[in-house]
């Protein structure tokens, strides 16, 4: 026989309670992807009420899977769409740029704890090489990070120079090599990277 957390009938209560007021509450939140986070959030509550004050004596079993499905099926999709949003709303493009990026990786270690396929550390070894291997990331890490980097850090423009010159006759030279391994963009890299040499001749 099935003890019930919640009573049959203050279970049912609840759940209509949710679903009549869960629009109006959620119509107080600007953002509409956060709105629809907010609401799977409220229905998944509604499900958990409606199994723990059921007929059905697997309380357990019951939460487990409602909780399971939320997360794999709902809460991760959901979550991106906020997380795009917000990405949206940056106005530096560098910044945009790398967290877009960054929130593959994320997400995709997310989705990985969530599913059914225990091997989560096979999983996430897929996860970051794809992230490392990505050729959008590899330029961005050169053309976004190392460029700004080395500009902050040399004071010198000589010197400055010098470096990009070299980074940029590497990149060139490897690009003649790696020209049938689907890598970064090596033409826009290479003119990033002589732009900003041109800035340290310009400024020296």
């Amino acid at each position: 026989m099935k003890t019930r957390i919640i009573p049959g009938f203050a279970g049912g209560l609840i759940a209509r309670a949710l679903d009549i007021y869960a629009p109006r509450l959620i119509s107080f939140i600007p953002s509409p992807a956060l709105q629809t986070l907010v609401m799977a959030l409220l229905m998944g509550c509604k499900n958990l009420v409606r199994a723990i004050s059921d007929s059905n004596p697997d309380n357990g079993g019951q939460v487990n899977a409602i909780v399971k499905s939320f997360f794999s099926v709902e809460a991760i999709p959901l979550a991106a769409g906020v997380i795009k949003e917000k990405i949206a709303s940056i106005v530096n493009p560098r910044l945009s740029r790398g967290l877009t990026l960054l929130s593959v990786p994320v997400l995709g270690a997310a989705e990985l704890l969530a599913d059914e396929d225990p091997d989560n550390a096979g999983q996430a070894e897929e996860v970051l090489d794809a992230f490392i291997l990505n050729p959008e990331v590899q330029e961005y890490v050169v053309t976004d990070l190392t460029v700004p980097v080395l500009e902050n850090v040399i004071k010198d423009p000589i010197i400055l120079s010098f470096v990009l010159e070299a980074l940029e006759t590497g990149i060139a030279e490897g690009a003649e090599e790696l020209a049938d391994i689907e890598v970064f963009n090596r033409t826009r890299t290479v003119q990033s990277i002589a732009q900003a040499k041109d800035r340290a001749i310009a400024a020296a």
